[in-house]
């Protein structure tokens, strides 16, 4: 039952070092919201791995910061088209000037 037990929380630390990196990687890029979902998930649900208290942590210091990054260069991003503002080409009932 000992080693049972040592290696449960040897999974759970794991496991909590997973999200650990996920939320870094979201933090770094600056998504904060997505961070804080996983620094989170290590609180709730790996409560007592050793990097629960540093989530906590990094929950508090991202909470004054915006949920998503701006956009860096706005105008070069307006260049591409967005999928809702894409139009068709040629209008649904637009089937004689087709055919001519």
């Amino acid at each position: 039952r000992e080693f049972l037990r040592a290696e449960a929380g040897r999974i759970d630390d794991l496991l909590a070092e997973r999200e650990w990196t996920i939320g870094n990687y979201y933090e770094n890029r600056g998504e904060n919201r997505a961070a804080k979902f996983h620094y989170a998930r290590i609180t709730d649900e790996y409560g007592s791995s050793r990097l629960a208290s540093g989530a906590e942590e990094r929950i508090a210091a991202l909470g004054g910061l915006p949920a998503v990054p701006s956009q860096k260069l706005p105008w070069l991003a307006n260049l591409f088209p967005v999928k809702e503002r894409n139009k068709p080409l040629i209008t649904p009932g637009d089937n004689e000037s087709i055919l001519r």
